[in-house]
């Protein structure tokens, strides 16, 4: 049903490209991982539409674990795109209306709860639902649709207000990801702006405007990765109930996934630079952090946060990636930037 405008957005990267026919170098972290980031994301989201309208119209174990895979996948691609924080995915509230977390006090749970207790009906369609709290729109509100104390209706009640309400979810979420790929590649997009940095734009001025906001996926990402997916396993008990998708068991995976995007898009920012000076010894630095990232969080993946708790070794795994992702961040600090000429500001996690 979405599945044409997807074809347009692809259509309109092809056009692009062959009006351009060697993406600038600037460029290559949205044309070589964003672009294909969140097609996948936005095609992802298409699959979730159809499997849950035929949840809603066949109610069936089958079918509630069809929804529940696609989920599953839906998170994923989600992940991997999640790295680059800024463009499209930062108007208009995306970030938070695709993944409202960390919710630190249950505040957009009780939401989901009420809305689907009380049948809400303003939830049951885009046009509305895109207006509301950003958290009743996305992974976390269909986590708990898919997963929740109320998913056992899914499978007796046909054309349930939870179901319509899980699909309207999906429609929601393909939304925002179709347009984020249309504003990349518009004529004036995103991409555009940064081949084309100029005095007069509102946010380009220069090249090096270009690269700075780039690096900050680098030097800030992975400290959010251990801020909102892993600082509670520092704590000698960690609360297993306040981890990231626990319900649908996905905590370890949203962050392989997310590791995953972040090496892809390193590849792409990186994937240029000669190999012969200091600026490439730093570069190859990250990236042998990332593949030690990436090497642990597919250990972790594999385990549940049950077994996790309870193994002292796969506890000291998740000690070890925490430390590498703060070890990404210093390379990209203390390495990085000072050989891209960048200062690098603070992080939004940073205290006082």
């Amino acid at each position: 049903m979405m599945k044409n405008a997807i074809k347009f957005a692809t259509l309109s990267l092809t056009l692009l490209f062959a009006q351009n026919a060697t993406a600038e170098e600037s460029s290559a972290l949205l044309t070589d991982y964003l672009v294909p980031a969140y097609q996948q994301l936005a095609a992802k989201a298409d699959t979730q539409i159809d499997v849950m309208e035929a949840l809603c119209q066949s109610p069936s174990e089958a079918n509630l674990q069809a929804a529940r895979d696609g989920f599953s996948a839906l998170v994923t691609a989600y992940a991997y795109a999640e790295p680059v924080r800024f463009g499209p995915i930062t108007q208009n509230d995306r970030l938070e209306r695709l993944y409202f977390w960390p919710d630190r006090k249950s505040t957009g749970l009780k939401q989901v709860q009420k809305a689907l207790v009380g049948e809400d009906e303003s939830v049951l369609s885009v046009e509305s639902l895109k207006d509301k709290s950003v958290a009743l729109q996305g992974l976390n509100a269909l986590e708990y649709v898919l997963h929740g104390a109320l998913a056992d209706k899914l499978t007796s009640d046909t054309n349930s207000h939870a179901c319509r309400y899980g699909e309207t979810i999906a429609q929601n979420m393909w939304a925002m990801a179709d347009q984020m790929v249309v504003e990349l590649v518009a004529d004036d997009g995103l991409i555009a702006q940064f081949e084309n940095p100029h005095e007069g734009s509102a946010l380009f001025r220069t090249e090096e405007d270009v690269l700075r906001i780039s690096f900050k996926t680098f030097s800030h990402f992975p400290e959010i990765i251990s801020a909102t997916r892993l600082n509670e396993w520092a704590e000698e008990n960690p609360n297993l109930n306040v981890l990231p998708l626990r319900r649908a068991a996905l905590s370890m995976n949203l962050v392989l996934a997310d590791i995953e995007g972040l090496a892809d898009a390193f590849d792409a920012f990186s994937g240029h630079y000669d190999e012969d000076d200091v600026l490439a010894i730093a570069l190859n630095a990250y990236r042998f952090e990332l593949n030690n990232a990436l090497r642990t969080a597919k250990e972790l993946a594999e385990h549940s946060n049950q077994e996790i708790l309870v193994d002292e070794a796969l506890r000291k795994k998740v000690d070890y990636l925490r430390l590498v992702l703060h070890s990404l961040r210093d390379i990209a600090n203390d390495q990085i930037a000072p050989e891209l000429g960048l200062v690098v500001g603070f992080s939004s996690l940073d205290g006082d």
